[in-house]
């Protein structure tokens, strides 16, 4: 392809979403319950501060140490600020299961985890910096930090080259960490949480750059692992310097086997990230791509800003003013799901037709029937990907690296959820009753007839919640009761019934964000 200072703007047609988490047990869909209910609650308010947060939060464990005593209780009566309307949207059903995965659904450790970071967000000024990238764009000008392209699974690319380090060490670089992760997170489709992270150290022919001190690595990873859970999905690390194999031996007894399995050295990386949206010159793909700060910058911010602002206002439309919205709704799964049915209904009628077709048709009829064909069984999954070849050494010239390094050559990702792309995520994802408001009349079509779903093993535990668990393949049939209706039996649909889990956390009306449709404390959908 052509030289681009562009990144892509959508994933590769081949790739497909992770395979869906298990649905919650009753005492996860209580916990989650209660969590949606204590944000949501009247009054509700968090300090501006995390050292305030934290001080208030000491004190109230020391009244009671229950955390049901704690649900629909602010942190303070007065001084505190309630929540706007973006914290209310960022504060989705899957956000709040990734503080409950991340503290290993403690549900009262998941209640201070949410409640700091909502006010860490504030202090650090995580919305001001998305409004005006500005604030941090002298820390972009070498490149230093990319989001390229998407990985197999439709995670989006996070590339660093610490080599290309040009400011001294200061507040504002961790804002760029900071609003960097932010664009990964804009790029999440529908089904995906986490993004992929691809470093290279520069060790051999690239060098300089002003060294990243252990006081700044460490804030950077507090930030991680305390405000951004589980959103790391793989990490690829080349060239990587001597210097860091010291380190890597002395922790490595300690760290996770969970994230150890993210993390490869020198991989073929084009196993992972399909090589048309991989970047060429260091990390072997086909994505000839050279940053040029004045192009790409603004570029990249110009496109997350417009899906933010389109993921707000589904929000606005589907949320009903209450946390907990589903992030599939707030990204526009439904309508994916719509389009994508509609797609291959019509491949399906094209291929039917052709069936249909006395034998011994000409040429010329036969050769326009055969793209529906081919279509049809890709819309249906029976297209498969083909195998990628390996990718040019990404090691630096005369750069050997140590028995530690020494991971298969080839890095195959798992085959994703073998469902077709229309189908919905049914993961237990509730919002509060009232989720389901906004006019949906200008959607005249019906989603699906069906909602097929996968099963996952459930997460192992990990001590460090920027990683996810690795996620199995099996798949579960669809009960009979996870009927998608149409979109007009939607908003006919009489109002919610509870679905509280195992009853200890007295939520009312949990649901989808679609009228009528819930959650029941299983995880699958139901219908009042």
């Amino acid at each position: 392809m052509a030289v681009t200072s562009l990144p892509p703007t959508s994933p590769d047609p081949q790739s497909q979403v992770p395979a869906k988490r298990a649905p919650l047990t009753s005492d996860e869909f209580a916990k989650l319950s209660a969590l949606l209910q204590h944000v949501n609650a009247e009054g509700f308010t968090v300090p501006e501060t995390v050292k305030e947060a934290r001080e208030l939060q000491k004190k109230r464990a020391k009244g009671s140490k229950d955390p049901k005593s704690w649900v629909g209780r602010s942190l303070m009566s007065n001084g505190g600020k309630p929540l706007t309307d973006r914290e209310k949207h960022y504060l989705s059903s899957e956000q709040c299961q990734r503080f409950l995965r991340a503290t290993k659904w403690d549900l009262g450790a998941a209640i201070s985890r949410t409640e700091e970071t909502l006010s860490w967000r504030r202090e650090f000024g995580v919305d001001a910096i998305n409004d005006d990238p500005s604030i941090v764009e002298e820390e972009a000008k070498t490149g230093k930090e990319v989001v390229l392209g998407w990985d197999v699974q439709k995670r989006p690319c996070l590339y660093m080259f610490p080599w290309r380090q040009n400011t001294k060490q200061s507040h504002r670089q961790i804002q760029f960490v900071v609003w960097t992760l932010e664009r990964a997170v804009d790029l999440m489709g529908p089904n995906v949480e986490n993004l992929c992270l691809l470093i290279d150290f520069g060790s051999g022919e690239h060098g300089g750059g002003q060294p990243t001190s252990l006081g700044q690595a460490k804030k950077v990873l507090d930030i991680l692992q305390n405000y951004y859970c589980e959103r790391l999905g793989r990490a690829v690390c080349i060239n990587v310097p001597t210097i860091f194999w010291g380190f890597y031996r002395l922790v490595s007894p300690f760290v996770d086997p969970v994230t150890k399995d993210k993390i490869r050295f020198n991989p073929d990386t084009r196993t992972l990230v399909p090589p048309s949206q991989l970047d060429k010159e260091i990390f072997g793909g086909d994505y000839d791509f050279v940053y040029k700060h004045e192009e790409y910058y603004s570029y990249l911010d110009q496109m997350c800003r417009k899906r933010r602002e389109e993921q707000f206002a589904r929000w606005q439309q589907f949320g009903g003013g209450k946390a907990g919205l589903s992030e599939f709704m707030s990204k526009g799964g439904m309508e994916e799901a719509r389009d994508a049915a509609a797609r291959a209904e019509a491949a399906e009628d094209a291929k039917k037709q052709a069936q249909a077709l006395p034998s011994g048709g000409d040429a010329g009829g036969a050769a326009g029937i055969a793209p529906a064909a081919t279509a049809a069984a890709a819309s249906s999954g029976e297209a498969s990907r083909p195998q990628s070849s390996y990718a040019p050494s990404t090691n630096s010239s005369g750069y050997r690296e140590p028995p530690e390094a020494a991971t298969p050559a080839d890095w195959v990702e798992p085959p994703s959820d073998s469902t077709p792309p229309s189908s919905v995520h049914t993961a237990a994802s509730p919002t509060m009753s009232g989720g389901h408001g906004g006019d949906t009349s200008r959607h005249d079509q019906d989603v699906l007839d069906s909602v097929p779903r996968s099963a996952t093993r459930p997460r192992g535990a990990s001590n460090d919640s920027f990683v996810t668990s690795r996620e199995d393949l099996a798949t579960t049939p669809q009960p009979a009761e996870a009927q998608l209706p149409s979109i007009s039996q939607q908003q006919n649909a009489p109002a919610p019934v509870s679905a509280t889990g195992n009853g200890d956390a007295g939520v009312d009306g949990l649901s989808t964000g679609v009228k009528g449709m819930v959650i029941k404390p299983d995880g699958s959908i139901g219908f009042a």
